[in-house]
């Protein structure tokens, strides 16, 4: 080792052994020489001196003034007897640098910086792969000191944490009060269950996996809601039986509606009725949401009660009403000009609907009925019995004949409906078919103060001109005795009026001829072109009881002058009254 020092190096001298302290500092200054110059030339090549002049510091000499400062090298013999290596110790070197021998190489000096990298790349390597080895961890457990939800789940599992969710859920229960209801309800009852794994990773997942080395400071508290489902179908089983209990007996409520009111007259809003049973439907939702956020009690109020959708003060039901009422307000019916009629409430609430959809509709198929029945049977007076007082002040009854008013209630109808559907209540005149001189109540006098009366009791005609007779004369009417009478009632000269006619009877004895044949000069018919008045040349007496045995086939037979003479005077429409 001297030798290797140099020549004038001193030789070793025994010492006694280093203390550890200075054997660091021997090694410490011996790694400084052995430093590399980072390149490759010698010295020698590069033509530097060996050592650096005394005002250069690149640590060799403080290294060598480290060395000389040690004691010098010495070599120790074992005791006798002992076993083990020689021990060198060091010894004071020469304050000058070492020289070499000639043909030895100066020892390349190591760089510290290719140390220093070399171990910075092994501390990296192992930094990374315990910061990998952690990051794998920590994907499936939870970091030191965390809690989620109250519970300690320092470095358990995302399985494990789960299972304090279940923990939960089966000792739960939930009690349900209010609106007649009083019952417990567990989590297994109302199938309620949680995503216990779901909401555990959820927790989890609330970490970085990749900052696990920064969030391994610090405690933790986690919370995370609970993922909760519930089975409708499984709660509504649960419930049924304490809903079918509280809704026995109840007021089922009804929503308002609409009527048609007899004391007013009119359609009305009928109230709503509000009722005391539960509505099932409300009470499964609030008892749902109470579970899903497990809520350890429901207080159901009367929000939960059943209630009617439709309320009284619905504008629809308004709307509907008031379009109701203006369909079945009163109609005033006229007869030239004049009001004789009016089509009441109580008559056209009978045609108008108001269906549960709110609908109001009118039925023109009951108007027509009606127009055409019970109206025209209340107008009509062609046919029915008739009371009058002829003008010498004697009352007469007639029933029967052509004349008289024949409401057209087919027009009649269709005029209204018009009227009803456009809102309008300007007063409709009373369209007939045929009419008669004075629009009365049924049953009374409908012709004026001109017309032929003729009393078969009698057998005398008269012609009354404004109230006043004109004409008269005693007549043959129809033979009674064998079934030819003069048909009674109201009739009136028709269109078949004429002079110089050939009057052909039927065969009713059936002799294959005619049973008359008579020409008249005068003919007034009143029925068809069949009965008629007529001058009979043929007679010589008139009145009396002429008429039962041998009276006509119907006619009124007249004497000539007299039919002559009111042929003139009457004319198509001239009112003819035939009675008792």
């Amino acid at each position: 080792m001297a030798e290797e020092l140099g020549t004038n190096a001193p030789e070793p001298q025994n010492t006694p052994k280093a203390e550890t302290s200075k054997d660091e500092v021997y090694a410490a200054a011996l790694a400084a020489l052995a430093e590399d110059d980072s390149t490759d030339e010698t010295p020698e090549a590069s033509g530097k001196p060996l050592f650096p002049a005394a005002d250069e510091g690149d640590g060799a000499r403080e290294a060598l003034a480290a060395l000389s400062s040690l004691p010098s090298i010495a070599v120790e013999e074992p005791a006798a007897g002992a076993a083990g290596d020689t021990v060198v110790s060091p010894a004071p070197l020469a304050a000058s640098a070492p020289s070499f021998a000639p043909g030895f190489e100066e020892p390349r000096r190591k760089g510290r910086a290719g140390i220093v990298a070399g171990a910075i790349l092994v501390l990296a390597l192992f930094a990374g792969a315990a910061y990998m080895g952690g990051t794998y961890y920590f994907t499936e457990h939870f970091l030191p000191s965390t809690t989620l939800d109250g519970h300690d789940v320092s470095l358990l599992t995302v399985e494990e944490a789960a299972a304090f969710a279940s923990d939960e859920l089966e000792g739960y229960t939930t009690h349900v009060e209010g609106v007649g209801l009083d019952l417990d309800l567990s989590a297994a009852e109302a199938g309620l269950t949680i995503d216990t794994l779901g909401e555990a990773q959820a927790a989890h997942d609330q970490f970085d996996r990749w900052h696990w080395p920064l969030d391994l400071m610090g405690s933790h508290a986690l919370t995370t809601p609970h993922v909760t489902t519930v089975d409708e179908a499984q709660l509504a089983h649960a419930l049924e039986g304490p809903l079918a209990d509280v809704n026995e007996g109840g007021i089922v409520p009804k929503d308002a509606t609409t009527a048609f009111d007899e004391a007013s007259l009119s359609f009305v809003v009928v109230p709503e009725v509000l009722g005391t049973t539960v509505d099932e439907a409300k009470v499964l939702e609030r008892v749902e949401d109470a579970l899903l956020a497990m809520e350890p009690t429901v207080t159901l109020d009367d929000d939960c009660l059943a209630r009617p959708t439709v309320l009284s003060d619905d504008e629809q039901l308004i709307e509907a009403v008031a379009a109701a009422n203006a369909l079945i307000a009163p109609v005033t019916l006229t007869h030239d000009g004049k009001e004789v009629d009016t089509i009441t409430t109580e008559t056209l609430m009978q045609w108008v609907t108001l269906d549960d959809d709110l609908n109001v509709s009118f039925d023109t198929s009951q108007l027509v009925a009606w127009a055409r029945g019970p109206f025209s049977e209340a107008h009509d007076t062609i046919g029915i019995k008739r009371s009058y007082t002829r003008e010498d002040g004697r009352k007469f009854t007639v029933e029967g004949g052509t004349y008289g008013w024949c409401v057209d209630g087919a027009s009649l109808a269709e005029e209204l409906a018009k009227r009803l559907e456009s809102g309008s209540r300007e007063p409709i005149e009373i369209p007939t078919l045929y009419e008669a001189d004075v629009w009365v109540p049924l049953g009374q006098r409908d012709w004026g103060d001109t017309y032929i009366d003729l009393d078969l009791t009698e057998q005398h005609m008269r012609y009354y001109v404004d109230g006043k007779v004109v004409l008269e004369s005693d007549v043959v009417t129809g033979k009674v005795s064998d079934g030819h009478p003069t048909p009674t009632g109201v009739y009136y000269i028709n269109g078949n009026k004429a002079t110089k006619v050939h009057l052909v009877g039927r065969d009713e004895d059936h002799d294959n001829k005619p049973d008359y044949e008579n020409d008249v000069d005068w003919w007034m018919p009143f029925i068809n072109n069949m009965v008629a008045f007529h001058d009979a040349p043929w007679r010589s007496q008139f009145g009396g009881q002429i008429y039962y045995d041998n009276g006509s086939h119907g006619c009124v037979n007249l004497p000539p002058d007299v039919a002559k003479e009111l042929y003139g005077l009457v004319s198509e429409g001239t009112v003819v009254v035939v009675h008792n």
